[in-house]
């Protein structure tokens, strides 16, 4: 079958190892029909992504050669039923990018507002959810012994209730090889900085807002400007790791400006349209190719499990 903007749904075996992932998601957010297991609440919108000069020197990609048009995702974490935009577990919140090549092929670029990730696998990941669940004793003992995951929930807590999701930036996790036409390889990770900066509420502001905040401030917005942004590789040097999400690289990095996004119209009918959109974070094109990051493979198995149990019965 086919989703919103005509995209496939995957064929999934559901006794694929990685529905625990899910299924503890679902243990700590809750089950509704046909919602995603995470970031199951959020907007959908187009506008086009212009690279930069600078781009063609690190990728052939199509989308660094030219402008395309875009579907963009902004949600937040929670799966299951609604959860007020206000809430501190909505953190972090999250940016999926849809770029539409001119031949009709696509690729796709994920990322959410928290720089790291609560593990270095998908097995961490579902570990740190089931000791997060609400059934379970306490994160307390789980967290000491797993500094990833206590350095994440820390950056949860301390995140803020945005004021916008156009005024957060949104980090992509896992590091990507990149390839230009000269041969030249370049290893790195993206950053979307948002172009009208970063700012968060007070707790007094985010006590007034409405459950539903986050899109209405996106419909007012975009009529007098753009939600844009400004994608960044930052470029590994020898010696920086490279296949684990939570390993920081120094800020001294060089940074290559890869282009800016520019979101213009709120789709119709949003709330419909995000639940059939599939953004896969290993759907890559000629000169970006995949990292030795374990968590890469772990994802690309996860998501079409989450899109083929909410286009089912069960």
């Amino acid at each position: 079958m086919t989703t919103a903007f005509d995209q496939t749904t995957p064929d999934t075996d559901r006794t694929d190892p990685f529905q625990r992932v899910i299924d503890n998601l679902d243990a700590n957010f809750g089950v509704a029909p046909a919602r995603r297991a995470a970031h199951a609440k959020g907007a959908v919108l187009t506008g086009l992504f212009n690279p930069s000069v600078e781009a063609p020197s690190v990728s052939r990609a199509a989308h660094f050669a030219g402008r395309v048009q875009v579907v963009a995702r902004f949600s937040s974490f929670p799966g299951g039923a609604p959860h007020p935009d206000a809430e501190p577990e909505c953190n972090p919140r999250g940016l999926a990018v849809q770029f539409r090549l001119c031949d009709g092929g696509t690729t796709d670029l994920l990322a959410h507002s928290i720089n790291g990730f609560p593990g270095r696998t998908v097995d961490d990941f579902s570990d740190f959810l089931g000791a997060i669940a609400p059934t379970s004793p306490g994160p307390q003992e789980y967290l000491a012994g797993h500094p990833a995951a206590a350095a994440f929930v820390h950056a949860v807590q301390t995140h803020g209730v945005p004021a916008s999701f156009a005024t957060l930036p949104y980090f992509p996790v896992n590091a990507f090889r990149f390839h230009a036409q000269d041969g030249t390889e370049t290893t790195g990770r993206y950053i979307w900085t948002p172009v009208a900066g970063h700012h968060v509420l007070t707790d007094a502001e985010a006590a007034t807002k409405s459950d539903n905040f986050l899109t209405d401030e996106l419909r007012t917005r975009l009529q007098s400007e753009a939600v844009s942004f400004v994608l960044e590789l930052q470029v590994a040097e020898p010696g920086d790791i490279t296949d684990d999400a939570n390993a920081q690289w120094p800020q001294t990095r060089r940074r290559v400006k890869l282009g800016t996004l520019h979101l213009t119209d709120l789709v119709p009918e949003s709330a419909a349209a995000e639940q059939g959109l599939f953004f896969d974070p290993v759907r890559l094109v000629d000169g970006i190719t995949l990292s030795d990051d374990p968590l890469l493979v772990g994802r690309t198995r996860t998501y079409p499990l989450s899109l083929a149990r909410r286009h089912s019965d069960g």
